[in-house]
């Protein structure tokens, strides 16, 4: 998979990082602002543009081909070097 040809939008980007924080699609929604069906509506657009079918698998995926980066000695992510 590689980014130019199926380009990730910021939004998505940004629902794969609270999901690898593990946070439910309420919590997400909450935090994004949005409601949870657009976040299981982006979630389902990943799937289908990772080509996966669940969350573990998205996230590790999005980790390997460095869509987010943890930055493990601030124990935080970030999805802004990518971009």
């Amino acid at each position: 998979m590689t980014e130019q040809a199926n380009p990730l939008t910021r939004r998505e980007k940004e629902i794969i990082e609270q999901l690898s924080f593990g946070y439910s699609a309420k919590q997400i929604s909450d935090i994004l602002f949005i409601s949870e069906l657009t976040v299981a509506k982006h979630k389902s657009n990943l799937f289908m543009k990772l080509n996966v079918n669940n969350t573990p698998h998205l996230v590790s995926l999005a980790l390997r081909e460095g869509l987010i980066c943890w930055d493990y000695t601030e124990r935080n992510i970030t999805t802004t070097k990518y971009e």
